[in-house]
Parts: C-alpha cells; sequence; structure tokens
C-alpha cells in the first residue's frame, strides 16, 4: 500500500512540476501574422517568459508580486482588455509611464523627440519579397501596399537599445491614413506598443494603450520556424538556421 502511495505522489509531483514549469517558465507562442516583421516572421515559435515583471496565480488577471517593469523596446505578450476574448498580441514597447508619445503618420515623437533611425536597406516589391504580404491576409488586401516599391529598414533607437522596423516608403496603414496627429499621456501601468511592421500592425494607434495587468509575458528568444504554405521565407531548408535560439530581449 505504501509503494502505491509512494508512486501515486511521485506522479502527482511530476505532474505539478510539468504543470509549474509550463506556466511559469517555458510558455511557447506561435507568430500568426507579419505584424513583427523584420523580426519576428509568420510561423515563428518563440519561447516567452512570464516571470519577467511579476507573478501572477493561474487564471488570475492581475500581479500578485511585481518587482520589474516593462522597458523601452521590450516585447511582450499580452491581452486586450477592450475584448472579450482570449487572443494573445505581441508588440513592442515604445512608451511607458510617464512618456508623451505624439504620432503624425509614420513620425514617432517620445518626449517631444523624433525617435532617432538609421537606414540599413531598401528592398523591393511585394512581388519580389513575398514574405512581406503573401504570408498575410490583412497585409495582402491593402492596394498601396502591393503597389509601393520600396520597403525600408531602419535601425531605431530609444535610449542605449535598438531594434530593426520595416516601413514603407507610401502610408498605407488604413488606422493612420488621413488622421489627425495622435497624443498619449502615459498614465501608471500603462504601455503604448508597436508592430515593428509599421504599415502592417494593428497596435496601440489603434487600439490605445496597454494595462500593465493585460502583459502576460516577455518574449526571449526564437525556438524554430516552420513555414506555413507560400511563407518559405521563414522555412528552415532555405537557410533560417542562424535564427534558431536568437535572442529577442537585447540590441540587435
Amino acid at each position: 500500500m505504501k509503494r502505491v502511495i509512494k508512486k501515486i505522489a511521485k506522479i502527482l509531483f511530476a505532474l505539478l512540476f510539468v504543470y509549474g514549469l509550463k506556466v511559469f517558465v517555458l510558455q511557447i507562442y506561435f507568430i500568426p501574422s507579419s505584424s513583427m516583421m523584420p523580426n519576428l516572421f509568420q510561423g515563428d515559435y518563440i519561447w516567452a517568459y512570464p516571470l519577467s515583471y511579476g507573478f501572477k496565480m493561474p487564471f488570475m488577471k492581475s500581479y500578485g508580486l511585481t518587482w520589474s517593469s516593462p522597458q523601452h523596446g521590450d516585447i511582450v505578450i499580452f491581452k486586450r482588455s477592450d475584448r472579450e476574448t482570449d487572443t494573445d498580441y505581441i508588440k513592442r514597447v515604445i512608451g511607458i509611464p510617464g512618456d508623451r508619445i505624439e504620432i503624425n503618420g509614420n513620425e514617432v515623437k517620445l518626449n517631444g523627440k523624433i525617435l532617432e533611425r538609421q537606414l540599413v536597406k531598401v528592398i523591393g516589391r511585394q512581388d519580389e519579397n513575398p514574405c512581406l504580404a503573401k504570408t498575410d491576409p490583412v497585409l495582402s488586401n491593402y492596394p498601396l501596399w502591393r503597389k509601393s516599391k520600396d520597403y525600408i529598414h531602419y535601425e531605431e533607437k530609444v535610449a542605449s537599445r535598438q531594434w530593426m522596423i520595416l516601413q514603407a516608403k507610401m502610408i498605407f496603414n488604413k488606422t493612420q491614413e488621413n488622421k489627425e496627429p495622435l497624443t498619449f499621456l502615459i498614465p501608471p501601468q500603462s504601455y503604448f506598443v508597436m508592430g515593428d511592421n509599421r504599415d502592417g500592425s494593428r497596435d496601440s494607434r489603434e487600439f490605445g494603450l496597454v494595462s500593465f495587468d493585460d502583459i502576460e509575458a516577455q518574449a526571449k528568444r526564437i525556438l524554430f520556424s516552420f513555414a506555413k504554405g507560400q511563407a518559405t521565407c521563414q522555412s528552415l531548408s532555405q537557410g533560417q538556421w542562424y535564427r534558431i535560439g536568437r535572442r529577442l530581449d537585447f540590441n540587435y
């Protein structure tokens, strides 16, 4: 009888250990769109760490303990409190509490200063780069995306952190087209987030600020990438091995 109890206890301990590992350490997310290109491709699987900023009890919406907070440039996983769905979103933190964010077309100002950018390279049209739109049914419906000839990789910098972004010369993001400039004064416990694919992302420019308690985890590494249909740009068979294990929480 004691042996049976010991075996059951071992099984329960193993199950609790695996559950705890999954909930608190090894959270894996699939990237379903191209809103974070050129850093994350549709079809990527990433590891995100749920204890980066604090501790949430399972099934609780708010943090019980906090020991850090998202910083400029962090890539975070979050849920939208304005929607009654369990969908996860992934974006980059651009504004933190106390910041003033101003959006005017392609121009982003942080506390009165335009975000520092450096041109990296210009890439060709969508039909020459199928990764840019064919993998995403939302993007492929934008006529200006299909017609625009120039897509630019910039290195964007805030303080000591920098990252790559993708932007077209022509504004085709319908959330910004023909709209007045936007201004956000960020209160405590709130964050302004944007996708790295600035013309192909629905983010704080559209749905507003993200609450700290809605943040689930911080993206840490790319685990692997799996091509879907024509999305062969991220296929491992096409030389994307170098992306396996790539860190997402440091300067590029």
